[in-house]
């Protein structure tokens, strides 16, 4: 009896182990290129809405890490003092197994892109001025405790030093070039 039990368990463990990964993380269909609510999806089915923050407009950028065991996006913010609706990515949030949100700033810059780095829990964001910069940062952090890993400068200039600069990037950062340039080819359908 006992073995019977065993190899019953043995048999449903891969079923507890993959039950509630993140399987899609779905915008909601508004127009414009800001989505007001995001949708997130488990592998065992489950459907809830990603946490809003007070004064937050809206969200971009929302991804599922290649494991499944987070979600992330930007949250929307209105540009301080303007006078018009002018959002910003302000905050990259990733939301983890246990619920729990972790927040990641770049002070007073916004983030434009971001990825999650393949086969370690952590993050790579690009963070920058809004407007007339000869170069953008990156910055590698771990998901759990936020702790800064790693940056790299990359030029913003001529297409020559960008190009030269992505074949010296650290392994890191190319999960965020790939992303920056799957986003630029996208907006080009348009």
């Amino acid at each position: 009896m006992r073995y019977k039990f065993q190899a019953l368990f043995l048999a449903f463990l891969p079923l507890v182990v993959a039950a509630g990964k993140f399987k899609a993380i779905t915008p909601s269909p508004d127009t414009g290129g800001m989505k007001s609510r995001l949708t997130i999806t488990t592998s065992d089915g489950a459907r809830f809405d990603a946490h809003t923050n007070a004064e937050q407009v809206g969200y971009e950028n929302a991804y599922v890490s290649p494991d499944g065991e987070y979600v992330g996006w930007l949250d929307m913010y209105p540009l301080p003092g303007a006078n018009f609706n002018y959002p910003i990515p302000e905050t990259l949030v990733v939301l983890d197994q246990s619920k729990n949100l972790h927040y990641f700033r770049a002070g007073p810059q916004s983030i434009f892109e971001w990825c999650f780095v393949p086969g370690v829990a952590e993050v790579a964001y690009e963070s920058g001025p809004l407007h007339f910069s000869n170069e953008a940062d990156f910055y590698l952090r771990r998901i759990s405790d936020g702790r800064l890993l790693a940056t790299f400068s990359f030029p913003n200039q001529t297409s020559a030093e960008r190009t030269a600069a992505a074949k010296h990037a650290p392994r890191w950062a190319q999960c965020l070039l790939k992303q920056t340039a799957a986003n630029h080819a996208s907006l080009r359908k348009y």
